[in-house]
């Protein structure tokens, strides 16, 4: 519930003239997010700064949807200020940050503000993938496991556009045996029905135009 304190600070917010300041209500966006390309992964940072009076207030759109939202602006010097001719002049800035991008996050973010006299908003920036090489950022590094069992070795890839992957053993043979090998869409290497001579080294390797990675998994089977 709202105290009368509060209450008086909102209705003095709403209703504050422009014959209370010494010049003339103006908004103006000094610093907007543009168009950028960003790796999966990596931190996006969007800037957007404003002058105005009397000072504005910042908040981001995600695809159409707030995920900052400003809470009034200058209420409370209003409140001590009544009946006063005020400057108001005033700059803010404002950021969104997503610390670790997925698909998801990118699409169009905008910035919105407003001084209670006037509203901007800037035009859409999107925020786009850019290109990227495979990296394995999970693998096998070694498996033990019983004879006859099946087995499945790790090989977890980002990269953009998505990485192809392709298994080799230690002799450089690609493994394509559809009875005896499955490559998942994860990545990941399926042994079917291992056996003594299944030991040894399983070569991952992760590609696309923009360069490859790879990884080494080391196989042993033990008895049944």
């Amino acid at each position: 519930m709202q105290t009368d304190i509060e209450k008086g600070i909102e209705v003095l917010n709403d209703n504050l003239h422009a014959e209370h300041l010494t010049e003339a209500p103006y908004l103006h966006f000094t610093k907007t997010p543009k168009e950028i390309e960003i790796a999966e992964g990596d931190e996006l940072v969007l800037k957007c700064e404003a002058i105005g009076i009397p000072p504005p207030v910042i908040e981001w759109a995600h695809n159409g949807s707030v995920i900052h939202a400003a809470d009034g602006s200058n209420a409370a010097e209003k409140l001590h200020n009544a009946g006063l001719s005020t400057i108001q002049y005033g700059a803010t800035a404002s950021k969104v940050v997503v610390p670790c991008i997925q698909t998801k996050d990118t699409a169009e973010y905008k910035c919105l503000a407003s001084n209670g006299h006037q509203k901007l908003e800037k035009d859409n920036a999107k925020c786009l993938h850019k290109h990227s090489p495979p990296i394995i950022n999970m693998w096998t590094d070694g498996r033990f496991e019983r004879s006859g069992a099946t087995v499945q070795l790790f090989c977890r890839v980002n990269g953009t556009p998505q990485p192809n992957i392709t298994w080799y053993n230690e002799e450089n043979c690609k493994l394509d045996d559809v009875k005896k090998y499955k490559i998942l869409s994860s990545g990941d290497l399926i042994i079917y029905d291992t056996q003594w001579e299944d030991l040894g080294v399983y070569i991952c390797i992760a590609s696309n135009e923009y360069g490859q990675d790879r990884i080494m998994a080391f196989f042993y089977p033990t008895e049944p």
